[in-house]
């Protein structure tokens, strides 16, 4: 099985889901935290007030991708808001 992108760049999932635990294993202690947010996000868009996302650079950039992410999902489960 040819394991490469079509740009030719070899990958490994096991590297990939390796990273990605490490990563979560860093913000494992924010569960409350990452909660609390979730709920607060659920409560002002159920107020049918909005959420602003803002940034500088790679941040500005993060903050379209989050902002897109949640109206693609916003858009997909609405009725259950």
């Amino acid at each position: 099985m040819n394991n490469s992108f079509s740009a030719g760049k070899k990958f490994s999932i096991k590297k990939i889901l390796l990273e990605a635990r490490s990563s979560f294993s860093k913000i494992i202690h924010l569960d409350k935290e990452i909660e609390e947010a979730a709920i607060l996000m659920l409560k002002v868009l159920k107020n049918k007030k909005k959420i602003f996302f803002c940034g500088n650079g790679g941040s500005a950039a993060d903050s379209q991708h989050i902002a897109a992410e949640l109206i693609g999902r916003f858009l997909k489960v609405s009725e259950n808001l």
